[in-house]
C-alpha cells in the first residue's frame, strides 16, 4: 500500500511539473499521435520547428502557396490546439492512395505542383490530382507522405513545402488525431486545479478514500509492485485504475485520467530514449569501423611511403656513383686533352724556332727585329718578327 501511494504522489508532483496554471484548458483540445493512417479519419499534420510542435494550417481561399504553421502547445504525449481554430485535416482513402481536405465549409483538396514547393488548393478534385502515398517511418513513427507525382510534405524554414527529396533542415510531419477522453480530462483538470486552490486537504482525502475502496484490485497491484526492481522496465508499472464509485466525482476522476497519462508519457520518453540509444549505439559501430579502416590505410600508407623512401635512397646512391664516375671521367679526359694540346703547342714553337733559324731560298741568313722593328741577334728568345710572320721563341 505503501508504494502505491508513493507512485500516485510522485505521479501526481510529475503531473504539476508539465501543468501550466496560466492555461484555460477548456479552450483546448487534445490530440494523441498516431502510427497508423485510417479513412475517413481526421488528423492534424505537425512537426518540430526550433523545438516547438508546428501543425500544418488551411486556406480561406483557393491559391498556390506555402503553408505557415501554427504552433500548438505540448502536454505529455498530447498536443492541445485552441477550440477556436479548425486545423484539421480529411484523410480519405481511395485505393492504396489517399486525398487530403481541409475541414472548413469549403472542404477544399491539397495536393502538389510539379517544379515548385507550393500547395495547389482547389474545391474541385478534378481540376487537380489530390492523391497521395503515406507510409510510416518506424524509426520516429513520422510519416512520409508523398503525391503521386514525387514530392513529399516537410517543415522547411518554418513553413510546410513540397519537396522532391528531403533537405537539411527539413522534417517529416507526425500524424495528431482528435481524443475525447482527453479532453474531457483536460476540462476535469481545470476544476480540479480550483478545488484544489480553495481545498487541498480535501483531495488529499478523497484519493485516500479512493485507494480504499479499491482494496481488493489494489492488492493485486500491491503484490506486482512487489515483485518490481530496479530493472524492471516501466512497461510493466500498472496503469490507474478508476473505480465506478469516482465516476460522478469529476475532480477525482480527472486526477487519475491525469495520472495513466502521465504513465504514458514516461513509458513514451523511456521508448524513445531506448530508441536513441540505439542509434548511437549503432552510429558508434560504424564510427568505430571506419576509424579501424582509415587506421588501417594509414599505417599501409606508411608502410608504402617507407618503401619508396628506401628506393629513393637507392637511386640517390646510385646516382651519386654516376655522378662520380662522369666527373672522374671528365677530369681525366681534360687533362689528357691538356697535355696534347701542351704537346702540339711546343712543337709548333720548335718548329717556328726551326723556321726562324733558317735560310731562306736564297741561301741567305733571315734576319730577326723585334715588335720595335729593330733588327735582335739570331740567338733572341721570346717574341721575334722575320719573314713577316711573328714567332715566340721560348726561353
Amino acid at each position: 500500500m505503501k508504494k502505491i501511494i508513493a507512485f500516485i504522489i510522485v505521479a501526481v508532483i510529475t503531473c504539476n511539473i508539465f501543468a501550466d496554471d496560466d492555461i484555460d484548458y477548456s479552450k483546448y483540445n487534445a490530440y494523441r499521435r498516431v502510427t497508423k493512417v485510417e479513412d475517413g479519419h481526421k488528423y492534424l499534420i505537425v512537426a518540430y520547428w526550433d523545438g516547438k510542435p508546428r501543425s500544418m494550417d488551411v486556406f480561406e481561399t483557393d491559391t498556390v502557396h506555402t503553408i505557415s504553421p501554427r504552433t500548438l502547445v505540448e502536454y505529455g504525449e498530447y498536443m492541445l490546439k485552441k477550440k477556436d481554430r479548425n486545423i484539421e485535416f480529411l484523410f480519405n482513402a481511395n485505393g492504396s492512395y489517399f486525398t487530403i481536405q481541409d475541414c472548413t465549409e469549403a472542404q477544399r483538396y491539397y495536393c502538389s505542383i510539379e517544379n515548385k514547393e507550393s500547395f495547389m488548393v482547389r474545391q474541385d478534385p478534378d481540376e487537380v490530382s489530390p492523391y497521395w502515398k503515406i507510409t510510416e517511418n518506424t524509426e520516429d513513427s513520422t510519416f512520409v507522405i508523398q503525391h503521386e507525382e514525387g514530392r513529399i510534405i516537410f517543415l522547411k524554414d518554418y513553413a510546410f513545402k513540397c519537396l522532391k527529396e528531403q533537405k537539411e533542415g527539413s522534417k517529416y510531419p507526425y500524424l495528431y488525431e482528435y481524443d475525447e477522453a482527453a479532453t474531457a480530462a483536460l476540462t476535469g483538470d481545470s476544476i480540479k486545479q480550483d478545488s484544489v486552490k480553495q481545498d487541498s486537504i480535501k483531495q488529499d482525502s478523497i484519493k485516500q478514500d479512493s485507494i480504499k475502496q479499491d482494496s481488493i484490485k489494489q492488492d493485486s497491484i500491491i503484490q506486482k509492485q512487489d515483485t518490481l526492481s530496479v530493472d524492471t522496465p516501466v512497461t510493466d508499472i500498472p496503469s490507474v485504475i478508476i473505480d465506478d464509485t469516482l465516476a460522478n466525482d469529476s475532480a477525482a476522476r480527472a486526477e487519475l485520467i491525469k495520472l495513466d497519462s502521465i504513465t504514458k508519457y514516461v513509458k513514451y520518453n523511456i521508448d524513445s530514449l531506448n530508441r536513441l540509444r540505439s542509434k548511437i549505439n549503432a552510429r558508434l559501430r560504424v564510427e568505430e569501423e571506419y576509424l579501424d579502416s582509415l587506421l588501417r590505410t594509414i599505417t599501409a600508407r606508411i608502410d608504402s611511403l617507407n618503401g619508396e623512401n628506401e628506393k629513393l635512397d637507392s637511386l640517390k646512391m646510385i646516382f651519386e656513383e654516376m655522378h662520380n664516375d662522369a666527373v672522374n671521367s671528365y677530369l681525366i679526359n681534360i687533362d689528357s686533352i691538356s697535355k696534347q694540346r701542351l704537346e702540339e703547342k711546343r712543337q709548333e714553337a720548335l718548329t717556328d724556332v726551326d723556321e726562324v733559324e733558317g735560310a731562306d731560298k736564297n741561301g741567305l741568313q733571315v734576319k730577326r727585329y723585334n715588335i720595335m722593328g729593330q733588327e735582335v741577334p739570331k740567338d733572341s728568345k721570346g717574341l721575334v718578327i722575320s719573314r713577316k710572320r711573328k714567332y715566340f721563341i721560348p726561353e
